[in-house]
């Protein structure tokens, strides 16, 4: 795995990495972090003269760890949100967050760490605990260096940069005519603990929500993580709990996910826009998965597992809401279980960048394959109904083009076979280009294609401001088969408002069609729109604020105009 190096506005190149990243794709400048220079700590062996680095530092461990050095002291650096060193961010609200903020324990990042004093030092290992640590949403930064070296030990320092981490919360967003307004409290690293409590209620187009959820990425101070969701709804009620140890490096041995859902809430149904049916939608679910390694060599591993799946479907009373027209759901109840053979074939090529999704926070992304396959069997002996098998596939890849273009894709089919048919087919193929083609400037292309067949109510399509279209109202067409483009210029400043929010701006249009309920296709759709991007820097939530006109560029009946957009509605 390859992290890049602030250069300018660049950061570059596509080493392999950690497979506790994320997939996608992301894209900077060519300038390869293995061209600069590592830091050398107090004493320590110079690496080779001319040492290619594929991420930052690594010429530094690999040459310790050629000499059979072992870790010696290992510091922990914690740095509040704000540097009160530094004018700029001397400043009133700086001094007030960071006296409210409690910095993060320095034992949560040392329970990280996949390394101990006493061990001999290795490369992967440490990147690999880099990774871990950067992945932790609290800290804005992570870095671990060779501080000094004393016969054959080295002592080591993890620099961490803590976020802000909390969140008291009055949000608006308008998009698509429709306004949602919320209040919550959040603290994503409680007392310095490293665990996420939250608080809040919600309105918006669908329903009002209240609720308390808890999150524990270290149990007991182990590798297993813990979470729990209460949520009393206008229209139901959401009970979720969780407990997983996770692959949490290449090496990890096996795996373990219980996942428990009981949630009660209306299933809505819209046309252009306006309710037409609603029903009561209630789903419990169980699900137990198990996998084991079975090998990791060169950069690429396959895993082996087994699972057991069960979810009950039940549906109240449907009300209409006429006029609006659109064929009736199918909401006969169904119940599903049986025991499914999970496959994995993971590589381990990760690399890092910059202001692509996101605005000044580093971004990591798999320029290799991961696919994974799931074929299991429903059967009354297990819990079902309804008798047959059931399949899930998915791959990933991300690729790196030239100097200057980066490719990420996904493909993925689920379904079943009930009663001789496919039932609940749901396909998808996703893209997204990325072309970095001069200073602080990203052409973006992204493409996606939804395939249904038969679907469960619940996996309706929709076309509209909400799914990806904001020059057009909310859920404006529904239907089963949809595709949709964009193409965007993003450009992201310098430019810092209270050292908080960082500056950018974007151009974008985007194209779509969804086949209607009847199968006819409705009009190809098209908007554009300018936008204001501010991206949080400072703290721990770190996403993307969009302020900006959309208009659309094919009038359709129920389209008033430019759409007014306030929030974050691209997840690419």
């Amino acid at each position: 795995m390859a992290r890049f190096r602030e250069y300018g506005s660049a950061l570059t190149a596509p080493p392999p990495g950690s497979a506790s990243a994320r997939l996608g794709a992301a894209f900077a400048l060519p300038l390869f972090v293995f061209l600069l220079p590592a830091a050398r700590a107090d004493d320590c062996p110079l690496p080779p003269a001319g040492a290619v680095q594929r991420w930052q530092g690594e010429a530094a461990w690999t040459t310790l760890a050629d000499q059979a050095y072992r870790i010696g002291k290992v510091h922990i650096l914690v740095d509040n949100v704000f540097d009160l060193d530094n004018p700029d961010e001397d400043t009133w609200y700086g001094r007030t967050a960071d006296a409210l903020h409690v910095e993060t324990h320095p034992g949560v990042i040392r329970d990280q760490l996949l390394f101990k004093s006493g061990d001999a030092v290795d490369p992967r290992l440490m990147y690999e605990s880099v990774r871990l640590l950067r992945s932790l949403s609290f800290l804005r930064y992570a870095d671990i260096t060779p501080e000094s070296c004393q016969g054959q030990t080295v002592d080591v320092t993890a620099h961490v940069k803590d976020a802000w981490t909390l969140k008291f919360d009055l949000n608006f967003t308008h998009v698509g005519g429709q306004s949602n307004l919320g209040a919550s409290f959040k603290d994503v690293d409680f007392l310095g603990t490293g665990k996420t409590l939250a608080l809040g209620h919600k309105s918006d187009q669908q329903r009002s929500t209240n609720q308390v959820s808890y999150q524990d990425p270290e149990l007991l101070g182990s590798r297993w993580q813990l979470g729990a969701t209460y949520a009393h709804l206008s229209d139901g009620h959401i009970h979720e709990f969780d407990l997983n140890q996770p692959f949490y490096e290449d090496y990890t041995p096996w795996s373990f996910t219980f996942h428990y859902l009981d949630q009660l809430q209306n299933l809505n149904f819209y046309e252009k826009d306006t309710l037409a049916w609603s029903v009561p939608d209630r789903l419990r679910s169980t699900e137990l998965d198990w996998m084991w390694l079975m090998g990791f060599a060169d950069g690429s591993g396959t895993r082996l597992g087994v699972s057991y799946l069960y979810q009950d479907y039940g549906y109240g009373a449907l009300e209409s809401f006429p006029p609006v027209f659109i064929p009736q759901p199918d909401l006969r109840p169904r119940r599903l279980g049986g025991p499914a053979f999970d496959w994995e074939y993971f590589e381990d090529h990760y690399a890092s960048f910059t202001n692509l999704a996101l605005i000044g926070r580093t971004e990591d992304y798999n320029m290799g394959w991961d696919t994974r396959a799931q074929a299991g069997y429903l059967g009354t002996t297990f819990g079902s109904d309804i008798p047959g098998a059931f399949y899930d596939v998915s791959t990933s890849y991300g690729g790196l083009y030239g100097d200057r273009t980066v490719l990420v894709s996904n493909a993925s089919l689920q379904g079943r076979r009930q009663s001789g048919k496919d039932r609940n087919v749901l396909g998808s193929l996703v893209f997204t280009l990325y072309n970095n083609y001069f200073d602080d400037h990203t052409l973006v292309f992204h493409g996606d294609v939804e395939y249904t067949l038969r679907p469960d109510p619940e996996n309706m399509l929709y076309l509209g401001g909400l799914q990806g279209m904001p020059g057009y109202p909310n859920y404006f067409y529904i239907g089963d088969r949809r595709w949709q483009s964009q193409v965007a210029d993003r450009w992201v400043t310098p430019y810092r408002l209270w050292n908080i929010f960082q500056v950018g701006f974007s151009a974008y249009v985007d194209v779509g069609q969804i086949r209607r309920l009847g199968d006819s296709w409705s009009p190809t759709l098209a908007d554009a729109g300018l936008a204001l991007r501010l991206g949080d820097v400072r703290s721990a939530y770190g996403g993307v604020i969009y302020i900006t006109y959309a208009w659309p560029l094919v009038n359709v009946p129920g389209v008033s105009g430019k759409q007014f957009v306030i929030g974050n509605i691209f997840t690419f």
